[in-house]
């Protein structure tokens, strides 16, 4: 059987992230290929290792330069308040893919040491979620597989730009990179352009690992809420009263008693009448939407679960 090793963003403390790294490999296990998730973590998280080779390729911009050095720590001061629950939350971000995601023997802690010495596969796929950022603070050209041996398959399942468009400058190092692949595919619409454009390739649009799995398979690795009690549940990226005003409507016209936020960053403020849950995994993160009588959020992946267990939503 042959073997194929994934690349992606994980070990991110972000769910999305998390899920749609576990969704790629579970589905491609469940067409009963050998799958397993190539373990170079995220260069945020905590054991990962910077070096000269993992250095930005491009020039991200003096503020988003800023953004990167200033914003993490200023996230972790606020975080102080909320230090147990962030603990936890993170403990159980990696528990969950030590219990549910297939990793490689191997964590590359270094992309050096991914470069040096890749797991042995028959094929390499990249995806999903924002892999091809140029504005990302870390090399991407892992996330273009150049660490793969020369002659293995290179497949590039549903990933995304996070841009509508790609600087001039950076132009003629992704037509280089996507030309080394044997099947691409992307998650928006915009790739598509992007890639055609760049190579002249007609690239399939394809969903996010996250709808390819269904309720059924999301529900054995959700942990249900402790409370049978109806709520409304909230998950934003990026705090947003609107979304909490929407969401006390809600909750007042359709008489459920409660108002849950998922908080997907640590500076959510304290809202009368909302309760805040910091703590959550990945797996209580689906229990969560799985059992929710209606979610408003202003992510993809919480649409996403949304659409999965079709509870409606704004």
């Amino acid at each position: 059987m042959k073997k194929i090793g994934i690349i992606t963003i994980f070990k991110a403390n972000n769910y999305g992230a998390e899920l749609q790294a576990f969704a790629l490999q579970r589905k491609l296990q469940l067409m009963g290929h050998d799958v397993e998730l190539i373990d170079y973590p995220f260069y945020k998280h905590k054991s990962h290792r910077r070096s000269r080779l993992s250095a930005p390729i491009f020039d991200i911009g003096r503020m988003n330069r800023v953004k990167e050095t200033v914003f993490p720590a200023w996230q972790h001061i606020i975080g102080l308040r909320h230090r147990r629950a962030l603990l936890t939350r993170a403990a159980r971000m990696d528990d969950f893919h030590k219990k549910y995601t297939c990793l490689s023997e191997r964590t590359y802690c270094t992309l050096d040491a991914l470069v040096a010495s890749p797991p042995d596969c028959n094929v390499y796929m990249v995806g999903s979620d924002q892999v091809w950022n140029p504005r990302m603070y870390t090399s991407i050209a892992p996330y273009f597989l150049d660490f793969a041996p020369a002659g293995k398959r290179r497949v590039a399942y549903a990933p995304s730009f996070g841009v509508s468009s790609l600087p001039a400058s950076v132009q003629d190092y992704y037509a280089k990179q996507l030309n080394t692949f044997d099947a691409l595919s992307v998650r928006e619409q915009q790739g598509s352009t992007i890639i055609r454009e760049l190579t002249g390739r007609q690239v399939e649009q394809v969903l996010d690992p996250t709808l390819l799995l269904d309720a059924k398979m999301w529900s054995t690795v959700a942990r249900a809420p402790e409370s049978s009690e109806p709520y409304v549940l909230v998950y934003e990226l990026m705090s947003s009263s609107t979304a909490l005003a929407v969401a006390r409507r809600v909750a007042k016209r359709l008489k459920i008693p409660r108002v849950l936020r998922v908080c997907g960053t640590q500076h959510s403020r304290r809202e009368e009448g909302i309760e805040d849950i910091r703590d959550a995994g990945p797996a209580e993160f689906v229990g969560l939407f799985s059992h929710a009588a209606f979610v408003i959020t202003n992510s993809f992946h919480g649409t996403a679960f949304a659409i999965n267990y079709q509870i409606p939503f704004y």
